[in-house]
This record gives C-alpha cells, sequence and structure tokens, in this order.
C-alpha cells in the first residue's frame, strides 16, 4: 500500500526489481506493479534455487504484468553479491532488491548484518543506485499487542501441520512418537522478540525405532517446531548502524508488517 514510497524512484530510470528468494513471486506485484506507473522500463528478477518457483513467478508476471521485462535467475542470492550479476545495464538503472522477512527471521541477527552489508557494499561499486527492502513483521507495540500475535499464529491450521510434520518423521525416520501424547503450544518470547510453536509431552514415553527403544521422553520435555521472529524498529536500527546503512522504515497503519529499506544513500529517516 505504500509502494511509490518504498521505491522513491527517478521516474526517467530503468527500474530493476530483484524479487530474493522469489518463490512465486506475489509479494513483488505491488511494487513491480508501482515501478511500471511511475517509470520508463522495468525489468523483474525472480531468483530462487527452486525451478517450480522461478516458473510460477515468471508465468506470474508475464500474465498480470506483461509490459514487465522478466529477467528469472536460478540460483542462490549470493549471486546477486557479485559485481558481474550487474553487468550490461543502462547507466540510469536504478535497483531496488526485495527480501522477505519470514526468511529473515531464521537467521542470527550477525547474519542478517552481514547480509545487508554484502549487498550494500557490491552496490558501492555500481554506477547506480541500489537500495535492499526487508519485508517484516513488526515487533509488539501500542497497536500491536503480543496477544495479537499469539492469535495469528495459534489457529487450528498451523497446529494441524505442525502434526503432519511429526508424523512425516515418523514416517521418514521409521519412529513412533506418540502424537496422542503431545500438546501443540504456542507462545510470544519477548527476550528474542519471536513466535515459537512446539510439541510438549503430556506424560512420559519411549521412542522406539525399528521396535528398538532409542530413548526416553520425560513429561514436559519440549520439541520446537516452528519459529517466527519479529521485528522492532530498534533492532531493525542497529541492523544498520552495523551494516554502515541509512534506514527508512514504512509500516502498515496497524504496525502489523514493515518495509525497511536499507541504503547508503539518503538520510536515514521513519514514516
Amino acid at each position: 500500500e505504500k509502494a511509490a514510497l518504498i521505491l522513491h524512484v527517478n521516474k526517467t530510470a530503468h527500474h530493476w526489481v530483484l524479487d530474493l528468494g522469489s518463490g512465486p513471486g506475489l509479494y513483488c506485484k505491488g511494487i513491480v506493479a508501482e515501478a511500471l506507473r511511475r517509470c520508463q522500463s522495468v525489468t523483474y528478477t525472480p531468483l530462487d534455487t527452486s525451478p517450480e518457483a522461478i516458473d510460477a513467478a515468471t508465468e506470474l508476471y508475464a500474465s498480470d504484468l506483461p509490459a514487465a521485462k522478466i529477467l528469472p535467475h536460478l540460483g542462490s542470492w549470493d549471486d546477486a553479491m557479485q559485481t558481474s550479476f550487474y553487468k550490461d545495464l543502462p547507466q540510469d538503472t536504478e535497483i531496488t532488491a526485495t527480501f522477505m522477512g519470514t526468511t529473515a527471521g531464521n537467521f542470527s541477527d550477525d547474519y542478517m548484518v552481514s547480509f545487508i552489508d554484502g549487498f550494500l557494499s557490491t552496490w558501492d561499486k555500481l554506477p547506480f543506485p541500489a537500495k535492499l527492502v526487508l519485508w517484516v513483521d513488526g515487533a509488539p507495540s501500542d497497536l500491536k499487542p503480543a496477544q495479537a500475535i499469539v492469535d495469528a499464529y495459534g489457529c487450528a491450521e498451523d497446529g494441524a501441520l505442525d502434526f503432519h510434520m511429526m508424523k512425516m518423521i515418523n514416517a521418514s525416520l521409521d519412529l513412533d512418537f506418540p502424537l496422542d501424547k503431545l500438546q501443540w503450544n504456542v507462545d510470544y518470547d519477548t527476550r528474542e522478540e519471536a513466535i515459537k510453536m512446539w510439541m510438549e509431552a503430556v506424560d512420559n514415553f519411549p521412542v522406539n525405532h525399528h521396535g528398538q527403544q532409542v530413548t526416553q521422553i520425560p513429561k514436559g520435555s519440549r520439541i520446537q517446531t516452528q519459529m517466527s521472529r519479529k521485528f522492532s524498529d530498534a533492532l531493525l536500527q542497529s541492523m544498520a548502524e552495523r551494516a554502515g546503512a541509512n534506514l527508512v522504515i514504512h509500516r502498515t497503519d496497524d504496525d502489523f508488517y514493515k518495509a525497511a529499506v536499507f541504503s547508503r544513500e539518503a538520510t536515514a529517516k521513519r514514516t
């Protein structure tokens, strides 16, 4: 909904939207559509290690935004940290690279600082401007209490997914975790600023492999199944400072979601 603010484009430039870990490309459609309205020309690059994801993104944009040039890349985002990745671009190019917070939330702060710095340092060597946008879930705030986050994740579908995962573990490893002795839980960890989901043993039980007991699980033991980190303004600002980056934070009106824009070009500000 704030695509124009996030883009902040030169209307006469060629804009390249680089979708890091694109999946099927759904989250960049608003950005690409806004770039098409504002720029002379637009190239969209879905970058992913999955051929199926690349094919889905290519088909989506060819169908829904045919005015955008589609330049898919099958590979790792490490590829885009090489200056050779940006060869033969027009001199009036501007780059907006995007990265999903659902992926970023799986990594440590140190890794994310290195990730941000790696891209910005690569782009420092290029003759045109570039910025990195992280789409992230906001941490609890006055507008977004922690319980609202717990309620959003504590749905039956998430619990069913985790029980299905345990079934797959039993099947693939030939184990016999008794699912009726596991209770699914979800809560917000204020220290780590993350939603955590886990299975908790409601009784003592053995775990067998090929009929032979391999361990005994005591009552109260936890098996963490999912973790989804949330991003406070303070955390994002700390990452920016450590990466030597300027930061602009855009947010939805309910403060649930943020677009954190990292660059080395403009004065840091908050909107």
